[in-house]
């Protein structure tokens, strides 16, 4: 087999392990540790239901609770083999104080909804900082407010 071959066939086998789910149905997704600190994404004990994790381009990352305290939460403990972690929604904000979520790592969010725009929404009380300093990779339409 020639070269250019394989490497289409390798190209083609990574597009689809990025594409594909790593779990059966699509879900809203809400953070449940709200003391804050450095957590997992990829914890599903970290998520209600915990079921799982946001990971599909039909998943919503609901991250508009109650934080006692700053959090961080980091992508790159236990990612998709192919390194990236795919969702169509976050929200972020809610929190009863002023608190920094940010969303970390080395590993790529990608923000791609299946069926229409994906959408960051930023909200949150007076002085609350939310952001995404993971290395991020936007889909084909992204709506962003707040």
């Amino acid at each position: 087999m020639s070269f250019r071959k394989i490497l289409a066939s390798l190209t083609i086998a990574a597009g689809a392990a990025l594409l594909s789910p790593s779990h059966a149905s699509a879900a809203p997704y809400t953070w449940n540790v709200l003391g804050g600190g450095t957590q997992a994404w990829n914890n599903a004990a970290n998520w209600d239901p915990n079921t799982g994790t946001p990971s599909t381009t039909a998943d919503t990352a609901n991250l508009q609770g109650a934080l006692a305290s700053s959090l961080s939460l980091d992508l790159a403990d236990g990612v998709a083999a192919a390194g990236t972690t795919t969702v169509g929604a976050i929200w972020f904000g809610g929190s009863s104080g002023a608190v920094t979520t940010d969303i970390t790592g080395t590993s790529a969010l990608v923000l791609n909804n299946a069926t229409a725009n994906a959408s960051v929404i930023s909200g949150g009380v007076a002085g609350s900082v939310n952001r995404i300093s993971a290395p991020l990779i936007l889909g084909k339409s992204t709506d962003v407010s707040g």
